[in-house]
């Protein structure tokens, strides 16, 4: 019911040396009868330092040697996501993509939808279709060759790829427009399957109630490579797939790349109080509430760079209002990059809804000394 790293090191796989083979972690418990830790809560898988504390000096502080470090690591693919080069129509059962990629059979994959004909607009309350009437589709891999990805079952929608030449470019009669003219509008198409996986046991259904991972008051939090299955718990805060809460400048250390988040009961990465974290190259789809999530409004110098979120679903209770027309990446820090994220299918691609002061109320004791729209006053 609780792994809890608190100080020491927990390691599949390194950096420099990926894990090859399978691994499995599956995360137990019940909502109404597991009991909660404090702060880190049940059915988690938790990284701190020893002393369960930021400081490195004075009463209390951080022992050498007692930093907790969560290390995991698989395989380096080459291609996480991409675009379909050629429109895929409905009933095909092969689709080509714009690069060759290392898919095996067998992987799942998602292929991300073009038309929305369920989505409205009247602005009255959660207007994102529904997420019956996305037309994302979930797929398994039969075979791969180079660019050309053969399918188990034939696909149920039409997939669209279409170059337009951008309006404001300016091309000299008769000649060619450069590349730079040109834009890309296609379907994603993101891998789902890892060979390291964490994810919620079976009973994770019932309530909405999966698993989940925290960095907690410092710790470092380096995780690669890795698929998470029925994570998040719905309706509680700080239960999410991937979490850096309240760490401060231990974000120098810590990153998420190159993972798919997929079919999670809440959000898919979420930053709290917590800097310099790289979040990378990563998959989230079929996700409740905002996925690519920045909380409070005092994070400063966050990267979030090249991730596909795919399918955000409203989340009816218990978070904040704006996730009933949830998008793809939220922030209420500008202070943070962003850049070549792509989001499909939700209410809101981006939602950046800046905010007066910081949203938190526990642990940010600089809460009353920041500007949220720059920086340290």
């Amino acid at each position: 019911k609780y792994i809890w790293v608190k100080g020491g090191t927990f390691e599949i796989g390194t950096p420099l040396r990926p894990f090859q083979s399978q691994a499995l972690i599956t995360l137990h418990g019940d909502k109404y009868e597991t009991i909660r830790l404090p702060v880190i809560g049940a059915k988690g898988l938790v990284v701190s330092n020893e002393q369960f504390t930021l400081q490195s000096d004075g009463d209390g502080a951080v022992e050498a040697g007692n930093i907790g470090v969560l290390d995991i690591h698989g395989k380096v693919r080459n291609v996480i996501w991409t675009r379909i080069n050629v429109t895929a129509e409905a009933g095909a059962t092969d689709i080509e993509l714009l690069e060759a990629v290392d898919w095996q059979p067998g992987e799942e994959i998602v292929v991300t939808a073009t038309e929305s004909p369920g989505k409205v607009h009247h602005g009255q309350g959660s207007f994102g279709a529904p997420p019956v009437d996305f037309q994302d589709e979930r797929a398994i891999i039969k075979a791969v060759n180079g660019r050309v990805v053969s399918l188990m079952a034939p696909l149920k929608f039409r997939h669209t790829s279409q170059w337009y030449l951008r309006h404001d470019f300016r091309v000299p009669d008769g000649e060619i427009p450069a590349e730079e003219g040109w834009v890309h509008l296609a379907a994603e198409v993101g891998l789902l399957t890892r060979n390291v996986k964490i994810q919620g046991d079976p009973t994770s259904e019932k309530y909405s109630w999966g698993g989940h991972t925290i960095q907690a008051f410092g710790g470092i939090y380096r995780v690669t490579g890795t698929e998470f299955y029925r994570m998040g718990q719905t309706g509680e805060l700080s239960r999410y797939p991937i979490h850096f809460h309240v760490s401060q400048e231990y974000g120098r250390f810590c990153y998420a790349k190159y993972n798919a988040i997929h079919h999670s009961f809440q959000r898919a990465v979420a930053i709290h109080s917590t800097d310099y974290v790289t979040v990378y190259n990563n998959v989230a789809f079929d996700i409740i509430g905002h996925m690519y999530f920045i909380e409070t409004g005092m994070e400063r110098y966050n990267t979030m760079e090249k991730n596909l979120g795919i399918g955000a679903i409203p989340l009816m209770n218990g978070m904040l209002e704006s996730d009933q027309e949830p998008s793809g990446f939220w922030t209420a820090a500008p202070n943070n990059v962003w850049i070549d994220n792509v989001a499909v299918t939700g209410s809101d691609g981006w939602y950046f809804q800046l905010l007066n002061k910081p949203r938190s109320m526990n642990l940010d004791a600089f809460s009353d000394f920041i500007c949220p729209v720059n920086d340290r006053l």
